[in-house]
Parts: C-alpha cells; sequence; structure tokens
C-alpha cells in the first residue's frame, strides 16, 4: 500500500459520518435519558467527558480550600564554584610540627646522632599529594577527593631544615584543580560530592613463589623506614609479577599508601638481580571509593606489575578493607636505581657492611662500579659527614669521584682496623679524613687516635690502608710500558741493574710504585726528584727502600704497593 504523506490518515469512512448526526453540539444541552437512549458510542463518550469534568471540579475545589501555609524558601545542595581560578597557599613542613618525619629518614645513623641532616630526613611522596588534595578541598566546602592524578615528584623534600614553600593552584574546572610546588611535585586533584560506587577489579600477581619474610626481616634487611611508617604487618603471596600483602597506617602522614608504596618496593627487592632499590616518582591515578582520611584499619593491599624497564618499574595497587575496595592505583611508577647489594647493605646496616674489598691484611680497594649520579649521591651521604660534603662540592667536577672513591676506601680500611683492634664496630659518618698542607691524609676523631693511614687512586679505582701506631705509605699504578725518558727520570744506574732481564711493563711499575709508597710514608712525596729514593733490593713480593719494606702485588692490571 502507497502512503501519501500529508493526507488525511481517515478520507471516508462512513461509519463516522453516521455517528455525527448523533453528536449535540456545545451549544445544545443533552440529558442522560437522552445519551441512554441513543448510540453506545456516543454513550462512552459522553461518560468519560463527564468523568473528566467531575475530576477537574474536584481538585479546582480542593485548590479553593486549601489553608494557607507558609513556605521559606528551599535550597537545594549543590557543588559549590571556586571563586578565584587561580589561588596561592603557604606549605610549611618541619620535624617540630610533623615530629613522625624523623622516621622517614634515608640513612640510618648512630642512636642520638648529633646531624639531623645526616639523616636525610624527607617528606614520603605519599602524605605531599595528600596535602596538595587537602588544599585544593578546602576550597570547596562539603567535597570529598575522588582522585589524584598525573602525580610527579622531580626531588626530595628534604626537612632536616624547615621545608616552607608556596603551592600554587588553578581550577581547570569546578571540581578539578591542577597544583605545583615548583622543583619539586605537581599534581591534579579531581573533588566531589557524590558517594561512589564500590567496584570490583582483578590483578594478578603471576606464579607464585617460594619467597616468605616477616616484618622484622623486612625492616631490617630491606626497608630504612623507622617506626612511625613501618605499615607491613604480612606479606601473604609472591609472584612472578606482583605480591600480597597486609598494611596499615602506622601514626605518619601518608604511612598507609607509602606501605602500599613500601610492598611493591619489596617485591622488586625480593624478585629482581640487578637494580632492585628504587624510588617512587610518578603516579598516574588514584581514585578513592571511600573518604581519603578513613586510613584506620588493616588492609589488604595487591601490587600488580604492568611495565618493566631498565629505568622504571610500574605497577597497579589495590587497597581494600572488609572485602570492600577503598583506592585503586593506576600507574604507580618507581625509578629502578644503579644499587647493588653492596651499597644497599651498607645503607641499612653500616655497621657490618662495606663497600671496598679487602685484597690484602688491612689494604681496601674500591672499584667505581656506578655510572648514575644517584648512585654517588648515596655514597657521599652514607660515607661523609657534613664537613666532608661541602669539601667535596668546592672541588673542581672532575676531581670529585676519585676524591670520594679514595677516602670510602680508605674509611672501610679505618673501620675494620677499628672492629679488630678495638672491638669497635662504627658507622662510616663517626670520622672525618683531612689533609694537611703537603696533601697528606689524616683522620679527626676521637676512636681513630694513633691510626695513620694512606690513599691511592687510578683512573676508576682507589686503595687505602690503615695501621696503628706507625705511618704508612701506598700506591697504586696501571701495568704498562714506559718509554726511554722515564728510565732516564726515574731510575738509578743501580736500579737499571736489578730491572735487567725482568718483564719491563710489569717491573718498572713495581718500582715506581714502590717509591711513590715510600714518599708517602715519609711524608715528602718524592719533591720532583725519583732518583733520590732508589731501590736497593727485591725480597720475594718485595721492594727495599732505606731498610724500610714495601710489600707489592699484582690485582687485575694495577701493581699495587705500602709500606710495613
Amino acid at each position: 500500500m502507497k502512503l501519501e504523506l500529508g493526507s488525511p490518515i481517515i478520507r471516508d469512512f462512513a461509519a463516522i459520518k453516521n455517528l455525527s448526526k448523533y453528536i449535540d453540539t456545545p451549544k445544545q444541552k443533552v440529558s442522560a435519558e437522552v445519551v441512554k437512549s441513543r448510540h453506545p458510542l456516543v454513550q462512552a463518550f459522553q461518560d468519560n467527558i463527564s468523568d473528566m469534568i467531575r475530576m477537574q471540579e474536584e481538585v479546582l475545589t480542593l485548590f479553593q480550600d486549601r489553608p494557607e501555609i507558609s513556605v521559606s524558601n528551599v535550597v537545594l545542595p549543590k557543588v559549590q564554584t571556586p571563586v578565584i581560578k587561580n589561588f596561592e597557599r603557604k606549605l610549611y613542613v618541619t620535624l617540630e610540627n610533623h615530629p613522625y618525619l624523623i622516621d622517614h629518614s634515608l640513612l640510618r645513623q648512630p642512636k642520638g646522632w648529633h646531624e639531623i641532616a645526616d639523616m636525610e630526613p624527607v617528606i614520603p611522596m605519599t602524605m605531599i599529594f595528600e596535602q596538595l588534595a587537602e588544599i585544593a578541598q578546602a576550597e570547596i566546602q562539603g567535597s570529598q577527593v575522588h582522585k589524584i592524578i598525573n602525580v610527579s615528584v622531580f626531588q626530595w623534600m628534604n626537612v632536616a631544615k624547615p621545608f616552607e614553600k608556596t603551592v600554587k593552584a588553578e581550577w581547570k574546572s569546578n571540581n578539578h584543580a591542577y597544583l605545583d610546588i615548583e622543583n619539586f611535585v605537581n599534581a591534579e586533584v579531581l573533588l566531589t560530592t557524590s558517594a561512589r560506587p564500590n567496584l570490583k577489579f582483578n590483578l594478578s600477581i603471576g606464579d607464585l613463589l617460594p619467597i616468605e619474610r616477616t616484618p622484622e626481616e623486612i625492616y631490617d634487611m630491606h626497608m630504612f623506614h623507622g617506626e612511625k611508617y613501618q605499615g607491613i604487618t604480612e606479606v601473604s603471596k609472591v609472584g612472578t609479577k606482583g605480591i600480597v600483602g597486609k598494611i596499615k597506617g602506622n601514626g605518619g602522614k601518608g604511612s598507609l599508601l607509602d606501605n602500599a608504596g613500601q610492598l611493591f618496593g619489596l617485591w622488586l627487592q625480593l624478585t629482581l638481580t640487578k637494580d632492585r632499590i628504587a624510588f617512587p616518582v610518578k603516579i598516574k591515578d588514584i581514585e578513592f571509593f571511600g573518604d581519603m582520611h578513613d586510613q584506620d584499619g588493616i588492609f589488604e593491599c595487591t601490587c600488580s606489575l604492568t611495565e618493566m624497564n631498565d629505568e622504571f618499574a610500574i605497577v597497579d595497587i589495590l587497597l581494600t578493607r572488609n572485602g570492600k575496595v577503598w583506592c585503586k592505583i593506576s600507574g604507580w611508577q618507581n625509578r629502578r636505581l644503579e644499587i647493588d647489594a653492596a651499597l644497599w647493605n651498607i645503607s641499612m646496616s653500616p655497621l657490618y657492611n662495606r663497600l671496598s674489598e679487602e685484597i690484602a691484611p688491612q689494604v681496601f680497594f674500591f672499584h667505581q662500579a656506578y655510572s648514575r649520579v644517584a648512585s654517588w649521591d648515596f655514597v657521599l651521604k652514607r660515607y661523609f659527614n657534613q664537613a666532608e660534603k661541602q669539601h667535596h662540592q668546592k672541588l673542581l667536577p672532575n676531581k670529585r669521584k676519585s676524591w670520594m672513591v679514595s677516602r670510602v676506601a680508605v674509611k672501610d680500611a679505618v673501620r675494620n682496623l677499628l672492629k679488630q683492634e678495638k672491638n669497635h664496630p662504627c658507622f662510616p659518618i663517626t670520622f672525618e679524613i683531612g689533609s694537611d698542607e703537603a696533601g697528606k691524609p689524616y683522620l679527626i676523631g676521637d676512636m681513630t687516635k694513633n691510626i695513620h693511614i694512606s690513599l691511592a687512586h687510578k683512573g676508576k679505582d682507589a686503595v687505602g690502608i690503615a695501621q696503628s701506631g706507625k705511618p704508612v705509605g701506598i700506591d697504586m699504578e696501571i701495568i704498562e710500558e714506559r718509554s726511554s725518558g722515564f728510565y732516564d727520570l726515574v731510575f738509578t744506574d743501580n736500579e737499571l741493574v736489578l730491572l735487567k732481564g725482568k718483564d719491563q711493563a710489569e717491573w718498572t711499575t713495581r718500582f715506581w710504585v714502590a717509591k711513590e709508597a715510600y714518599g708517602k710514608f715519609m711524608g715528602t712525596g718524592l719533591k720532583g726528584n725519583p732518583k733520590r729514593l732508589e731501590v736497593e733490593k727485591i725480597t720475594e713480593d718485595s721492594l727495599w727502600i732505606n731498610k724500610i719494606e714495601i710489600k707489592i702485588i699484582k690485582h687485575k692490571n694495577y701493581i699495587i704497593g705500602w709500606t710495613l
């Protein structure tokens, strides 16, 4: 059938035409008797009209008879619109107003250590983004934090001295703020006044591994945190792609979410073989399904790896309490540091660990195994006190590493000697190394009296020695061929006779090292005339100058010698 648009739907219906003669015009009054005697369709129609009229009359009557009621204006709740698009707030964090931050110090020092700066107390990333969220939340009355997104941290926020900074904020929309502490951190905060639905998530940790740790082991061997930030109460499962545990906030601001990050960091330490230590630098998204401030109780925490490379490790984290999701974190990113087992062990337990290798009695060798700035920063902070760090900063950049590696080696030698001779294990920071006008190193510290030291460095490596009661000298050189001019400048006729028939690269290096070590022993050096310090004889692995024995060894591609 063809549909003709615009035409009347009914054009010729005889039955309807017949009905028209039974319908009265509005001007005519139709009695009930008439309606009853006529066509049934008309009767039904009239009944409907009558019902409608009655309903209308009832409504009008009720309205006219209504009681007088005074109705006040009702204001419905709504999200408050920020008054100012851009605003600033001061952030002031000290150990006085946040004393628990001493338990978020990067370095353990002797109990009661006098210099707080040597402990490196820093604001946790989790505390700072909670503070930024609170600043935004305070601007809109009655709001709650729904999300914190795009968190980036650029450097440690040290509180050895008061951390006083300006937070600059900008409203991107009515409930979306961007907050920034220049050069330190920025983040975005989304607020809400509505309840969030509780969703279900399923994070995988991969195949289970036979690894267990108690809380005591975790905070003794793996985590630097003090009491107020020690909140891992159980490691439930360790997998190839993640970890499940139980955590709690323990008194420090941000401690609950910091412990979620600790659990992730623990998984890296337990499962990786290289660059196992990592610190948080970014978070993509933190979504709260309850009040951000409601952090009481025990939470189950699941960390699930999403990405890993040589620089970073990224996970998603889920926190649930009593079976309900409290928080879901997407894209928690840790930067992997070039910190090997030796560096981490001395960071965690410096009394009984060291970076250098003892290659002979009292002789310690340290190799520059690290290439990243962050790793050397860790070495500097662990081994050197404030005065030494200030001296390090004054050195030319190309001198700093050689200064550091040689002093790490000699500090390890001193610590070893104190432990052996005085049963006094000590932290490297508890004594200092100074130098006299001639450049000869000496020790500063009550416990190091009557201990003599010497050090040397070459390229990326260094050696150090410590000895009680008498001076000592040490030197190191690379084994290599020497020019004819070198022979004429350095060796006497008697020395040339002793060198005859020997491997020239090795033995000329031995003789040169012996002269340098003897010059350090005397505290004078060579004084520009190597021939005045003559090697008189050779006995097995020793050379003799002025009746002083210089022990000589070959180590890697070096000749190392020291006075006995």
